[in-house]
């Protein structure tokens, strides 16, 4: 279609299984903690079930365009909270 590219889903996700969490937890603290507040936001607003070993990396990780092929749309679903 003229005028796209293509589609594409911004930001990028860490894979770490329980142990390798512990170390991010206590080599880099304020990291881990923006990996739990991401994955939390995606679970409980967007309500995407997110495995407990996926640690989104940007404030975009669940942005994926063009919705419909509009340049204007954006679709969310919200989870009950």
């Amino acid at each position: 279609m003229e005028g796209y590219a293509g589609v594409s889903c911004e930001g990028g996700i860490a894979l770490a299984d329980a142990g390798l969490q512990e170390k991010i937890k206590h080599s880099y603290p304020e990291k881990y903690e923006a990996f739990m507040k991401r994955r939390e936001y995606m679970r409980k607003i967007l309500g995407i079930r997110v495995s407990d070993e996926i640690l989104p990396m940007g404030n975009a990780d669940a942005y994926y365009k063009p919705f419909m092929l509009s340049t204007k749309a954006l679709a969310v679903e919200r989870a009950d909270i």
